[in-house]
């Protein structure tokens, strides 16, 4: 399934994913995503009063690969009651990427997702996920929100990707104002992580 040259504004879900959610119907986990050269502009996943992880855009627990290319995602935000920080800001204001998950993101630029530092724009909680030759960046101070929260022993590649005005909210982040990795879970996997060619500027 291929969505090209899509442009995803102002939706809303109430349970994770506010553009797209994918991969918890047993009849299309095996199917393959792509996105490419698509726009995710103010989605919200507002979950707030369950349990449900997030993903202000995209959700996935997909066991096929996704793969995300010169896309951009502007404003995108995850609310829910229950958070790892004061406040009702939940994971992923852009990507959630759920413990099934298998995703590429390449060339991409995540501008300004997320409010009151809290929280992150990308949440990697899955079995592989590689971003290369991207950006997360603020340019609105009172967004900015950690870059990139790991609490799942997978595979992660981060590279050539730049992290700018990332966590420098009054809420600035306790840990990890670019990257946190916390692994929460009991996954017989071994993580391996690899951050290549990155630049840090705050």
């Amino acid at each position: 399934l291929t969505f090209d040259k899509c442009t995803f504004r102002n939706n809303l879900a109430k349970q994770s994913g506010g553009a797209i959610a994918y991969g918890n119907s047993p009849t299309l986990t095996f199917i393959s995503l792509t996105f490419n050269d698509c726009k995710f502009i103010d989605n919200l996943c507002d979950s707030t009063g369950t349990t449900s992880p997030g993903g202000g855009a995209l959700w996935f627990n997909s066991q096929e690969p996704v793969n995300i290319s010169n896309c951009v995602f502007t404003g995108n935000q995850a609310t829910q009651t229950e958070t790892r920080a004061a406040g009702a800001v939940g994971y992923g204001h852009a990507i959630y990427a759920a413990p099934r998950s298998l995703i590429n993101v390449e060339n991409c630029k995540f501008i300004d997702n997320g409010a009151d530092g809290l929280e992150s724009v990308i949440q990697m909680s899955g079995q592989q996920f590689n971003l290369t030759n991207c950006e997360i960046s603020y340019t609105e101070v009172g967004k900015s929100c950690r870059g990139i929260y790991i609490d799942f022993p997978g595979i992660v590649n981060i590279v050539n990707t730049k992290f700018v005005n990332c966590g420098k909210n009054n809420n600035v982040p306790a840990e990890g104002g670019g990257i946190l990795y916390k692994a929460n879970s009991d996954s017989v996997l071994e993580e391996q992580i690899n951050i290549q060619g990155c630049t840090f500027d705050n």
